[in-house]
């Protein structure tokens, strides 16, 4: 269990080691703990392994993890590795240990705690003796299979503008308009959430610009202020997701308002004149082709103006979407809301933890480019609000009753309904500076790899207890490990990139659920699909900004493959189902050119939706953009140099964070949450290139382990075992997630 795991480590005086190829095995009764150099940290206990601690960095001669558990409030346990030269057949000196075992194998190392929560132990390791040991290097570089080469990257760039235009280009001339465009049947449709004309194109604007496509974005937006006049704004009777609307709509029309000011992308300079000339050929020829018989269109094409009618339009919908949050219910906001008349009758009072506290980017955002900090307290409020809510174990869970602060769905995770409130916390703190923003998101970044973090992936833990609640990775929680590369924990992160990438290789695509422990898809029928998620290649776009290793841009090959391959239909691209799961190691479906690729796998088919979600061209294909533009030329993109700082919205809208930090008042300020720890370590400034971290490199030959988690049923034994009677809440939570479990649950002694 992960406190009597903690317990048998640190109360432990002496423990049997034994040393092998650059790592330590400590023997603790029943359980042995393996300490690799420049590796993980394991426990294994009969047939099963855990990771136990991640290697975070070296620290001269020792190299320092970060151990899964708490340690009294506010503390994290780490365990430090003194790393000494010895071999198999030449054990350290006997001076420096206690005897070794009759059989020569087996020493007794002291594990140290000098400090509290601060455990020290010896490894071995043949590296430092001179001898090389390729599996304890691990700062070598990406192996040059591995990446690449830069014609090639070059060649996947274009491609990818090439399937945004064709994306976009069908959009405008088939369902324009509409919401959406359903790429199968050639036709408009409307997103369920969000029934707003032009939502694909606001969505879609940032990614114009950030292709360079002034011309294209300037004629865009002047096409969309046709339909949504800022004159009359959003005055529409349709009921609207909150969330949705906000980070889609609100979102993309507040970004797309401060690229057309901002100096990085200069959308309002004048246009060239060849630009000029193209512009008003195309204007001719599309006239030409639907009026044949009218005469030659005769046009001036003047420089473009702007006049603030994106932001006009946008403030109209914050004010909109404030009538979703009821005052004196700690700011906790209604999941939907009537555009024109505010929260519908009967509307449930259960919000998500994502959908009600994933508000703060757009909305502050929306105040400090009106002034008026109405919109950040809401926002930002929502968030703590939810935040205050968590349980002891610092874990919030997915559904809470807003009118009566209970939690009707206690399991905490980060995949759906919970994914962009840790994200909002890290990256509204990024825009604002706001230190109490940082201090919320650091103590939900400890609990979640303390509880959440299973070996190299994530799953569903029960916020009361931290008992694993199934072991699932959902694809939404793919974006994690670019979060981790913002604040610079670049190890787990690539850890779990490989691992995903992993099942990406098995499956083809990173589908909505794959049961790790099980290797293959859940009960649910939509866990075999993949949706156009932009979350993995969100994570593969920050790993190489932050680090620089363009090996995990390798994988983007792959992607774009499958997704020509398997998600193109007549009018665009399309969600697919029916994913199947094969072994991407298989020699017979490998690609020789390209071990670990499974370009060749023998699949039929897979069944198409028929549904272009507006997150394809706003997310998916300019995080495939930026991926091969940083690995190509670093820096030299407007939105990812190094002497500018741009956060991308959970909607991958970009917004500056200097120029937004300029615009904060006395006003909103005040709103903004207030420090009551010191920190305790430095907030991130901006995301910045990270040149000699430790990092994985991109693997396409990653195994994972043979076996995860103790069984739930187990689990719970050992909890009660260990640390006593559960409270009723505990209870009633086992009771109500654990139903599986073939248990008398009429016998209380069972759960303490």
């Amino acid at each position: 269990m992960r406190l009597g795991v903690v317990c048998a480590l640190g109360c432990a005086a002496v423990a049997s080691a034994k040393y092998h190829d650059g790592c330590a095995r400590m023997k603790d009764g029943d359980y042995v703990y393996e300490w690799c150099a420049g590796k993980d940290m394991w426990q294994h206990h009969q047939h099963i392994q855990r990771m136990v601690g991640t290697f975070q960095r070296r620290d001269g001669d020792s190299e320092v993890f970060h151990m899964g558990f708490p340690c009294g409030q506010g503390k994290r346990r780490r365990g430090r590795a003194k790393v000494v030269c010895c071999r198999r057949d030449a054990p350290p000196a006997a001076s420096a240990y206690d005897a070794v075992d009759a059989a020569g194998r087996w020493l007794k190392v002291p594990v140290e705690e000098p400090v509290e929560c601060d455990y020290h132990v010896t490894v071995c390791d043949p590296a430092k003796c001179g001898d090389t040991i390729e599996a304890t290097t691990p700062h070598a570089r990406p192996r040059a299979s591995n990446v690449l080469p830069a014609e090639e990257r070059a060649a996947l760039r274009e491609k990818v503008v090439d399937m945004f235009d064709f994306a976009f280009g069908k959009y405008l001339e088939e369902a324009f308009p509409e919401p959406e465009v359903r790429p199968v049947s050639c036709t408009g449709g409307g997103f369920g959430f969000v029934q707003i004309p032009g939502l694909t194109l606001i969505d879609a604007l940032g990614t114009l610009a950030v292709m360079g496509k002034t011309e294209e974005f300037q004629r865009s937006v002047d096409e969309l202020l046709k339909v949504l006049p800022p004159e009359k704004g959003f005055d529409y009777d349709i009921t609207v997701s909150l969330f949705e609307t906000t980070i889609r709509v609100l979102g993309g029309l507040l970004s797309a308002h401060v690229i057309a000011e901002s100096d990085a992308f200069n959308v309002t300079t004048p246009l060239s004149q060849a630009s000029l000339e193209r512009y008003a050929a195309r204007q001719k020829a599309e006239h030409t082709a639907k009026y044949p018989y009218a005469p030659p269109l005769q046009t001036t094409v003047l420089d473009w103006e702007y006049d603030g009618g994106l932001l006009t339009l946008a403030l109209d919908l914050a004010e909109r979407l404030s009538q979703a949050f009821p005052e004196g219910l700690d700011m906790v906001p209604y999941g939907a809301v009537n555009l024109r008349s505010g929260v519908p009758k009967g509307e449930t009072t259960v919000s998500s933890l994502a959908g009600a506290g994933s508000l703060s980017v757009e909305f502050t955002v929306a105040s400090l480019l009106s002034g008026n900090p109405k919109y950040a307290r809401l926002g930002v409020g929502a968030a703590v609000a939810l935040y205050r809510m968590r349980s002891e174990l610092n874990l919030v869970g997915k559904h809470i009753d807003m009118t009566s602060y209970h939690w009707s769905e206690s399991g905490s995770g980060l995949g759906t309904n919970s994914d962009s409130f840790y994200e909002y916390l890290l990256k509204t703190h990024l825009l604002t500076g706001n230190d109490a923003l940082w201090e919320m998101f650091e103590t939900s970044y400890e609990a979640l790899m303390a509880f959440v973090k299973d070996g190299r992936v994530y799953a569903d833990v029960l916020m009361f207890t931290g008992h694993l609640q199934n072991t699932k990775l959902e694809g939404l929680a793919a974006f994690w490990p670019g979060v981790q590369s913002l604040i610079g924990d670049f190890g787990p992160a690539t850890q779990s990139l490989n691992a995903m990438m992993r099942i990406w290789r098995d499956v083809l695509f990173l589908p909505e659920g794959f049961d790790y422990r099980a290797r293959g898809f859940g009960a649910n029928k939509q866990d075999a699909s993949y949706l156009l998620r932009p979350e993995l290649i969100e994570s593969l776009m920050y790993m190489v900004t932050a680090t620089h290793d363009v090996s995990w841009a390798t994988p983007v090959k792959g992607i774009i493959h499958a997704i020509e391959t398997y998600c193109k239909a007549e009018c665009g691209y399309t969600s697919i189902s029916g994913l199947q799961h094969k072994d991407g190691d298989d020699p017979a479906h490998a690609d020789p050119d390209h071990p670990g690729w499974t370009f060749k796998h023998p699949r039929q088919k897979m069944p198409q939706a028929d549904n272009t979600p507006s997150y394809f061209l706003s997310e998916t294909l300019k995080y495939l953009y930026l991926v091969l533009h940083e690995s190509l030329e670093p820096g030299t993109h407007w939105m990812l140099d190094p002497g500018t700082s741009w956060v991308l919205s959970t909607e991958a809208h970009p917004f500056p964070v200097h120029a937004m930090r300029a615009r904060i008042t006395d006003e909103i300020a005040a709103v903004l949450p207030k420090a009551h720890h010191s920190l305790s370590r430095a907030a991130p400034e901006k995301m910045c290139p990270v040149e000699d971290v430790w990092a994985e490199s991109y693997d396409p030959h990653y195994q994972p382990p043979a076996a995860w988690k103790k069984d739930m049923a187990t689990e719970l034994q050992e909890e009660r075992q260990k640390n006593g009677p559960l409270s009723k809440q505990q209870l009633k939570d086992l009771v109500k997630y654990y139903e599986s479990i073939d248990v008398n649950r009429a016998d209380t002694k069972l759960f303490g």
